[in-house]
């Protein structure tokens, strides 16, 4: 038995969902199955199955790799106790609970989740681990996450939180350099573009983004800060608001 795996699930693991053992008859072996079992684990993207004669059946797998984590709480069958959990979603807007310890490799090291960017404002309705979400505004934030690491604002700063506003339809970004960014849910590279062609022009003027209003097409409203060195107070910090236009 020969297991190609790029995660983190260790191969014994791989190989009991399989219901692949030693000794088996090659030849009996039901690969169109093997595959198909192994395709519902919520945590596997692709699978690849084949016999390499005389005596090898090789099971290649492609994990799924999450985007961004959904903050929630659980309550326990009894209904007596809380706790703080987080669902996972991939770059397909796939839901997925974390690899529980036991099936993962013990040379793996484990995703810290605290380092993917969280996404609020989902009903709990619309959390289903093991499938796609069905949500819009779920996939559209999966979508923006894409065109962010594919754009020049990822060699900037990073995403700690997209708030969903289902009223408005709008995206609200919070990033590790406290800025505040409001994206309309559609047009992301677009987006993404002039916010970084405003980061360019505050950083000539010496001026930090704290918020801009993407969702707005002409005079992109902002606030944007007098950066400071570590010595000054807040005090001597001096805001200006902009209305920036072809920045």
């Amino acid at each position: 038995i020969q297991i190609v795996n790029d995660g983190l699930i260790s191969k014994h693991q791989v190989a009991s969902w399989a219901n692949l053992r030693l000794g088996r008859n090659l030849f009996a072996l039901d690969l169109p199955r093997v595959k198909r079992d192994l395709e519902m684990i919520p945590w596997i993207r692709h699978v690849a199955v084949e016999r390499v004669l005389p005596e090898t059946v090789r099971v290649e797998i492609r994990e799924r790799v999450p985007i961004a984590r959904i903050p929630a709480f659980s309550t326990s069958q009894s209904g007596d106790r809380i706790a703080a959990v987080d669902y996972l979603v991939d770059s397909g807007g796939f839901l997925m609970r974390p690899l529980p310890a036991k099936y993962r490799s013990r040379s793996s090291q484990p995703i810290d989740l605290r380092r993917l960017p969280a996404i609020s404002g989902i009903a709990l309705k619309d959390i289903s681990p093991g499938k796609r979400s069905e949500s819009e505004l779920l996939l559209k934030s999966v979508e923006l996450l894409r065109a962010f690491y594919r754009s020049p604002m990822h060699a900037v700063t990073a995403l700690r939180e997209i708030e969903l506003d289902s009223k408005s339809r709008l995206l609200v970004v919070r990033t590790s350099a406290d800025e505040r960014v409001t994206f309309l849910p559609d047009g992301f590279p677009s987006q993404l573009g002039r916010w970084h062609r405003i980061h360019r022009f505050g950083q000539d003027q010496s001026l930090a983004i704290r918020h801009l209003d993407l969702s707005i097409t002409n005079n992109i409203p902002g606030i944007l800060q007098m950066e400071t060195s570590p010595r000054e107070t807040s005090r001597n910090r001096a805001r200006s608001k902009l209305y920036l236009k072809d920045v």
